[in-house]
């Protein structure tokens, strides 16, 4: 493996791992460290599902550099780490940009912030355009589609329950009081709105993002060979 790839993909993969293990031993509301609680927050961060793909997608590429080999597996969990982090990026872009990013009272925080919400996500998306392959994914289109939606699904529906319970009032919900996607709560109240509009909605997005980092990818293999 060449020097600078080993240098970019060990880069990813610590700024993912940093900002993954900052925010789980980051204490919230100022009460005590319950496991099963502060796990049932932790899992509902989309960056934390969008930094284990990443992590999971940096093995991968080590591994087929390797093994000099490919399979459908190992290229699907690249391709499915760039959908989250490239949704990561956006998202907290769309927020800097409208001022609505909060910051915290720590210079150690706000840099891992920047580092885990913007630079290894695009790190992660390099590494992507620069190294994996969708060869196998093209063949097996269909499949490659629909499993692309399983994990944001059960992503969904896990925040959306959850919702339920940081609205009711119980010990859960204390520390759930700085939720991360208030828009949730607010469809707990609204399933209609929910499963009709928003989640549709959502998985329209995914299947747009899919096709463009398909067609991009094709579009930058194809210059890459004639240059």
């Amino acid at each position: 493996m060449l020097r600078n790839k080993k240098i970019i993909i060990g880069l990813t993969f610590s700024l993912h791992l940093l900002g993954i293990l900052t925010a789980f031993f980051k204490t919230q509301n100022n009460l005590p460290f319950n496991l099963p609680f502060h796990l049932l927050r932790f899992f509902t961060w989309w960056s934390v599902h969008s930094s284990i793909l990443a992590i999971l997608a940096m093995f991968t590429l080590v591994w087929e550099e390797k093994k000099q080999t490919s399979s459908w597996l190992s290229q699907f969990i690249p391709f499915l780490s760039v959908i989250f982090n490239l949704t990561t990026f956006l998202f907290c872009l769309f927020h800097l940009f409208f001022g609505a990013l909060k910051w915290q009272d720590s210079l150690f925080l706000n840099l891992n912030f920047i580092s885990w919400h913007f630079v290894a996500p695009l790190l992660t998306i390099y590494c992507f355009y620069s190294w994996a392959r969708i060869d196998i994914l093209r063949k097996k289109l269909t499949r490659s589609i629909l499993y692309t939606f399983i994990w944001p699904t059960l992503y969904f529906v896990y925040v959306y329950g959850l919702s339920f319970f940081n609205s009711s009032g119980g010990k859960l919900s204390l520390y759930l009081k700085k939720y991360p996607y208030l828009v949730f709560q607010f469809m707990a109240k609204n399933p209609v709105i929910f499963f009709a509009i928003w989640l549709p909605i959502a998985l329209l997005t995914i299947l747009i993002l899919f096709a463009l980092i398909v067609w991009t990818k094709i579009v930058i293999e194809k210059k890459s060979k004639i240059l």
